[in-house]
């Protein structure tokens, strides 16, 4: 059962990014790029990139998290839970792990070089959900691993995480919004459309902030949670505006310099 969800994780994405694509051409928040095709082009050739990648650090993460399973490493693994209560434990800590990390890839300066990929697309739509630097997938899922090994993951709550996980991701990044009654309820626990919004400001007091990807309660519990004016947001990086900048070739090479 596992394995097959494990299995099916890429046409989930694929589906899921097909639905959203449409809902954003019906029903846009903000005006879209100007040309929409060339837009997504250099993000899906990007997100290659960066699924390369990713395929290459889970299986790494699925092989550490057989060690530890088998070695008895980490806390899920000294103390006995129900499983259910384990997965959503796990799940919880997991993310903590990947807030942590994602503060890492803002302030560590060679961590940022990579990430900023990932920010500096000047409009923001379903198509930017994985446009990622093959270098910030290693750096993140790298350091993933510590958490792997400290909290004894599960490999059913690593792939049940990265379901449930795929739907938030890709509709926070799109190009839609939620009623703002129903936005400020979800948000006190999942990271929304609306919340993850603020993330990619090109304002860097709202940049350094909303770091949360599936758990919207780590921004509110650590104070890096802040309300904005999403209505006029201006997505991106400032040094990324010429367009010589957006190239899928430019982006690649911004993860080894400025």
């Amino acid at each position: 059962m596992i394995e097959t969800l494990n299995d099916l994780q890429p046409l989930f994405i694929i589906g899921l990014m097909m639905v959203f694509w449409l809902i954003e051409l019906f029903f846009p928040f903000l005006t879209p790029p100007y040309n929409r095709l060339r837009h997504a082009g250099r993000n899906l050739l990007t997100m290659l990139f960066a699924m390369i990648a990713n395929i290459g650090m889970s299986l790494v993460a699925l092989t550490v998290i057989g060690f530890a399973s088998e070695n008895n490493i980490g806390l899920l693994h000294w103390v006995h839970l129900p499983p259910v209560v384990e997965v959503i434990a796990g799940m919880l800590l997991y993310d903590l792990g990947s807030y942590t990390i994602h503060h890492f890839q803002h302030k560590v300066p060679f961590m940022w070089l990579a990430h900023r990929v990932h920010h500096s697309d000047l409009s923001l739509n379903v198509t930017s959900t994985f446009r990622f630097h093959p270098l910030d997938i290693i750096y993140s899922n790298g350091l993933q691993l510590v958490t792997i090994l400290v909290f004894g993951i599960s490999q059913a709550t690593y792939i049940i995480y990265f379901t449930a996980l795929l739907p938030i991701f890709i509709a926070e990044h799109s190009n839609i919004t939620l009623p703002k009654w129903l936005d400020n309820i979800l948000s006190l626990v999942i990271v929304t459309p609306n919340w993850h919004k603020v993330h990619h400001s090109n304002h860097q007091p709202e940049t350094d902030s909303h770091y949360a990807d599936m758990f919207a309660l780590w921004d509110r519990i650590f104070g890096s949670g802040q309300r904005a004016d999403i209505q006029n947001i201006s997505y991106g990086l400032r040094e990324f505006e010429d367009d010589s900048r957006q190239t899928v070739g430019s982006l690649l090479k911004t993860g080894f310099k400025k």
